[in-house]
């Protein structure tokens, strides 16, 4: 591997993510346009997954969360651990596949473009790994879609904040309110049309990326 520094790597991180978002506001654009659901994508697929997984503040939320989940209830803990999980699987594929970047060449003055995403993403490999990262983010969506329809979901999230002044862990705390509000006005029968249409056309990409590599059942 080149020898790059840190700055660079971490540039050619925020790259990956950049066209990343493209891609997905290429793929997913009618729901960007439709108004009972632009709140929804632009939260998962601009907010949740353009985060900086390397922001101090949210590293020490993250941190924090280890030392007092066990004063959680059982849901909101397993609620907090999913989002957790996805920063984890995110940040560590798109730091891999910076890395590729930085070796072919790569400056911060390019943009690369989608169909350059899509070389390093095969060549990068780790088909169950993006299998595994896909699922978790369809728990994730269906975790906030679940939570902001049930009983007194606006008291929970009020008790959520007061949790998150008092332990320090606002950044994870912030993106379950946010995410209560980006799917609470979203009709069940839109919310599920719209999930699997993610799952099938994420997993097609998937499939086809790496045909003889994944061993695992994608059908689950």
């Amino acid at each position: 591997m080149v020898m790059t520094d840190e700055k660079i790597l971490l540039k050619a991180q925020k790259e990956i993510v950049r066209i990343q978002i493209e891609r997905l506001h290429s793929v997913y654009q009618s729901y960007f346009k439709r108004e009972d659901t632009k709140q929804l994508v632009n939260f998962f697929f601009d907010k949740i997954y353009g985060m900086d997984n390397n922001d101090k503040f949210l590293r020490i939320a993250i941190d924090t969360f280890q030392k007092v989940k066990f004063g959680l209830n059982p849901t909101t803990r397993e609620n907090l651990e999913t989002i957790i999980r996805l920063h984890e699987y995110t940040g560590e594929l798109d730091g891999e596949m910076g890395k590729i970047l930085v070796e072919k060449g790569w400056d911060e003055s390019k943009k690369i473009t989608i169909a350059d995403y899509r070389k390093i993403y095969i060549e990068f490999k780790h088909g169950n790994e993006r299998v595994g990262q896909l699922k978790t983010v369809i728990k994730c969506m269906r975790i906030f879609h679940a939570m902001a329809h049930r009983p007194q979901a606006e008291s929970y999230i009020k008790a959520a904040k007061l949790f998150a002044r008092i332990f320090g862990v606002h950044s994870l705390f912030t993106q379950l309110e946010e995410g209560y509000y980006a799917t609470v006005s979203v009709k069940p029968d839109v919310f599920e049309s719209f999930v699997k249409e993610v799952e099938a056309t994420e997993m097609e990409y998937i499939v086809s990326a790496f045909p003889d590599e994944l061993n695992v059942d994608t059908q689950k």
